[in-house]
């Protein structure tokens, strides 16, 4: 929660906070090394894949400029692979910029941590490639856990991990995901976003929302109790719904009010979109009973189970 808040056009003039929480769902990039006598020096498969002799040649931006960052020069054949469609509004496209860099960095020998790792992603996704957004999924997607996040100026500082086993196990069963209909047209979203910050139509809105993310944290590190921890996180998401939910028909399109007719009508009390809005994922979060119901109301294709991860970006080497 307090997404909009991570956006740099609210926070360079006021004190931005957001709460996240990372999922057991992950992007994939591997690299191998590839031969120097191949036509096609640097390749590059996802949904299509690319075949080039020179790194400009390559028309995935974040490839095409990450390669360019590094200054590479051998011959490389990079693939990628997600648990979850791109486009879903859990920030598949941060996680693979970050995935991309610290994969790439791994192979160099340097060893980022976290913060920056973030800052790297924040840095091609917002300012090299002028893509439209906020921090929070950069940030997210290199730390992992579940943590909140102050913005300030050019900065953010991010709290420490409150995400154990045993909240973990607890909350399993009471979290899901229903998939709307609509694949989100994430730059459009994240564009329309960044115009309502940026010409302070939402200020006050973004004001309170950041405050109360603040208040929310604090609540969550005052107890140790993890009924409560659910409690104010059920509050928090119907409080974060409640805001953004009436900004503009970019947060709620036709597809996303049949979702939650259906998710209310099987007793849904505690929901709110992922992501910048216009469609992706409706998260729900409730009891156990309630997410039976929706589970049992529901096509199996209409959601997704899952757990939070209290990790972040990783490498794995393969010798």
């Amino acid at each position: 929660m307090g997404g909009g808040t991570d956006y740099e056009s609210f926070f360079k003039s006021n004190i931005g906070c957001s709460i996240f929480a990372t999922i057991d769902k992950f992007v994939y990039v591997s690299t191998i090394n590839q031969p120097s006598f191949v036509k096609d020096l640097y390749k590059f498969t996802y949904r299509k894949t690319e075949a080039v002799e020179k790194i400009l040649q390559i028309e995935h931006p974040v490839v095409r400029e990450t390669l360019r960052e590094f200054k590479w020069k051998t011959p490389i054949n990079i693939a990628t692979m997600a648990d979850l469609p791109e486009s879903s509004g859990l920030g598949s496209s941060s996680a693979f910029a970050a995935a991309l860099y610290k994969n790439l960095a791994a192979r160099r020998g340097i060893d980022l941590d976290p913060t920056n790792l973030a800052q790297k992603s924040i840095m091609m996704e917002r300012y090299k490639l002028n893509e439209p957004g906020g921090w929070q999924d950069q940030i997210s997607t290199s730390f992992g856990g579940l943590r909140s996040v102050t913005y300030s100026k050019k900065n953010f500082t991010v709290s420490e991990n409150l995400l154990t086993q045993k909240l973990i196990d607890y909350l399993k069963p009471r979290l899901i995901l229903i998939r709307t209909n609509l694949i989100r047209k994430n730059m459009r979203s994240a564009s329309k976003t960044e115009i309502f910050v940026k010409n302070k139509k939402n200020t006050s809105d973004l004001l309170n929302m950041a405050d109360y993310s603040r208040e929310v944290w604090r609540n969550i590190t005052q107890t140790s109790s993890i009924e409560s921890i659910f409690k104010i996180l059920q509050e928090a998401i119907k409080h974060s719904w409640d805001y953004k939910s009436k900004w503009s028909n970019q947060i709620v399109s036709t597809e996303v009010d049949i979702v939650i007719s259906k998710i209310t009508k099987l007793g849904a009390r505690y929901y709110k979109l992922v992501g910048a809005g216009g469609g992706g994922f409706m998260l729900v979060a409730d009891t156990p009973s309630i997410i039976s119901k929706i589970k049992s109301g529901l096509s199996q294709q209409d959601y997704v189970e899952f757990s939070l991860y209290p990790r972040g970006t990783s490498s794995i080497i393969y010798e």
